[in-house]
């Protein structure tokens, strides 16, 4: 295989991975709002999505989630674009007004800043899964769709 080869294979693959956790997602709602209400016609009270099963669906899905997310960073740290891709155009006369940046950053230090802080959030809402801020963020979104679409 060539390197372009190599490359469309990659960036195929990725996005593979970021259907599949679109549509395994999407499947485990599904099926938590089924479960659900098949709960609530026993107990009418009873809540259609609850922290446990949410967090069990989501343990699931999430090694295809990390997985997707690894690609990504990689992608982003070894600088592997689709070509083809529309790139954005800049206005020639804004471009001559502005002087050349003096010192700027090479991409492959921009990107591995970008992957380090991603890999920081990562770490960060894992504490916080972990501390168990998880529950009270879930018990506080399902109160609020809840009420904004006056269903609670």
């Amino acid at each position: 295989m060539s390197g372009f080869d190599r490359k469309k294979a990659f960036l195929i693959l990725q996005a593979v991975l970021c259907v599949c956790v679109a549509v395994l997602l999407a499947a485990a709602a599904v099926r938590i709002d089924r479960e659900g209400a098949a709960r609530r016609a026993e107990h009418p009270l009873e809540p259609v999505y609850t922290p446990e099963n949410t967090a069990e669906v989501l343990m699931r899905v999430s090694p295809v989630f990390f997985v997707s997310l690894g690609m990504t960073a990689a992608g982003l740290l070894l600088g592997i674009r689709d070509d083809r891709a529309p790139r954005p155009v800049r206005d020639p006369a804004k471009a001559r007004r502005k002087a050349p940046a003096a010192g700027k950053p090479s991409r492959r230090t921009v990107n591995a800043v970008r992957v380090i802080l991603l890999t920081a959030a990562v770490i960060l809402i894992l504490l916080g899964a972990a501390n168990g801020s998880l529950r009270d963020v879930l018990m506080k979104a399902i109160n609020i769709c809840t009420e904004c679409v006056g269903l609670g």
